[in-house]
């Protein structure tokens, strides 16, 4: 053994002694090597902080999720502040419990069976989706980014083989450290959460305080025991919600730290008590963590997870023929008749409505249009012309031939069209929208030059009727 690691078996076993406890930072293990396996001393210690003239020194630490018990096990004499709670009047806190963000539900192994791999595929695109529409409901007019993703490093990497959304940007949970991008977001959402096993925290504990930490009841098997917290909610109501604790008290504050702390940590990413009424912040937490935070909604993921009207809406158009629906997004809906009973279903998100009400998109514009061929009636749509530029190609490309169409409607951020590009895109809408108004009054102008042709025909003919009247037949009396 290298001359410094016996130096720190003994400090270990004097310690031990010293207090009167197992010297838990000690343990005999047994470990492959080339010759087979053989015994080995593993040691867990907590090196001293300082020596020399820098023992003398005041230490100021610093630290947003300070744990006291974790501190005092080097600092016994650590004398602590007072707790400042700083208010965030113009942050709003939404928890979305039930969420499929863990790893494993979105990244399963190369081994997974077939419907699991599907059942990860459907999560990751129902996630993208919502993280679209929540960008473009935090939009912040001057910012380069609209919202903020952090979660696990396996869920960060799936969104981003995925595609992110335009103005997204997600980072993993352990590179946000000493990073301040974000203060004028509009809107953040942390996925899942990090949580090692009870074994980890339990050595991470037991180098702390050199003892062996309580073990947890042994009806919870390998992992934590299950005890329920309270959520708190505005309006001084509070909601109950399962989680993981540790039995023992400076394990259990380990993992605090790795779990709540890094939550806490993320969240301030968005700078929450510097926002004002024109900057606010929108947070959506998709983890079933209870937080020393205020939560303004609680609500089942199954409430948010997108419909499939929310999954057409975000390609930037919204069909409201049941056919058109099935035709253009074979992927969603196998029939007419699966688009039509989905479309009566009542949802508790309403995306695709918001669309429809240009509420979502500032360059939204509805069309109306009608297939080629007999029995078809005219259709309307909404469309995100900023998504979809030309709307008549798009639907000729998937529905055939259009017997006619028509952009009869238009809305246009003219907050946002300051630019050189803007005026254009406004041109161009501006002529789109006079050449349809063109198209159809000439079509209505030749149906009326028809229909006034065919009046005066029949006019004739019963002027000549009228000029020359038929002979009746005669009756003798």
């Amino acid at each position: 053994m290298p001359p410094g690691r016996c130096a720190t078996l003994w400090l270990i076993l004097a310690e031990a002694l010293e207090n009167g406890h197992d010297a838990a930072g000690a343990e005999l293990v047994h470990e492959m090597t080339e010759a087979g396996s053989v015994r080995a001393l593993r040691l867990r210690w907590r090196s001293t902080m300082r020596k020399g003239w820098a023992a003398q020194v005041p230490i100021l630490l610093l630290d947003a999720t300070l744990r006291p018990e974790l501190v005092q096990t080097y600092l016994p004499r650590i004398d602590i502040g007072a707790t400042v709670a700083a208010r965030q009047p113009h942050v709003r806190v939404r928890q979305a419990t039930g969420s499929p963000t863990s790893a494993r539900a979105m990244t399963p192994s190369a081994d997974a069976p077939e419907r699991d791999r599907k059942a990860a595929a459907s999560r990751l695109r129902d996630l993208r989706a919502w993280i679209d529409l929540r960008a473009r409901q935090c939009h912040r007019p001057g910012q380069a980014i609209d919202l903020l993703v952090v979660g696990q490093k396996a869920a960060i990497d799936a969104l981003r083989s995925a595609g992110l959304p335009p103005r997204v940007e997600a980072v993993h949970f352990n590179a946000l450290s000493g990073l301040d991008h974000w203060g004028g977001i509009g809107g953040m959402v942390v996925l899942g959460r990090t949580l090692p096993a009870p074994r980890t925290v339990e050595l991470i504990a037991m180098a702390l305080t050199g003892r062996v930490p309580a073990p947890n009841p042994e009806d919870a098997g390998w992992w934590y025991p299950m005890v329920e917290r309270r959520v708190r909610l505005a309006g001084e109501r509070t909601a109950p919600l399962a989680m993981e604790e540790h039995s023992d008290p400076i394990a259990e504050a380990v993992r605090w730290c790795i779990c709540e702390g890094e939550l806490i940590q993320a969240m301030g990413r968005g700078r929450g008590v510097n926002r004002n009424a024109a900057t606010p912040l929108e947070i959506d937490l998709l983890t079933d963590v209870v937080l020393p935070v205020t939560v303004d909604a609680l609500v089942p993921w199954s409430d948010l997870r997108p419909t499939r009207r929310d999954l057409m809406a975000l390609t930037g158009i919204v069909l409201e023929n049941a056919a058109d629906m099935a035709d253009c997004f074979p992927e969603l809906w196998s029939t007419a008749a699966a688009a039509r009973q989905d479309r009566s279903r009542s949802v508790t998100n309403c995306y695709y409505r918001d669309l429809y009400n240009s509420q979502m998109s500032h360059s939204s514009a509805e069309v109306t249009y009608r297939p080629e061929g007999a029995g078809h009636r005219a259709r309307s749509a909404r469309v995100d012309l900023s998504r979809i530029p030309d709307p008549e190609a798009w639907l000729t490309n998937r529905l055939g031939p259009l017997a006619s169409f028509m952009l009869t409607g238009c809305n246009s951020d003219a907050s946002e069209s300051n630019g050189p590009s803007d005026a254009a895109h406004l041109d161009t809408l501006a002529s789109r929208l006079t050449a349809s108004m063109q198209a159809v009054l000439a079509a209505r102008r030749a149906a009326l030059d028809a229909l006034s042709a065919r009046l005066e025909a029949a006019e004739l003919v019963a002027l000549r009727r009228s000029a020359h009247p038929e002979p009746t037949e005669e009756i003798d009396a």
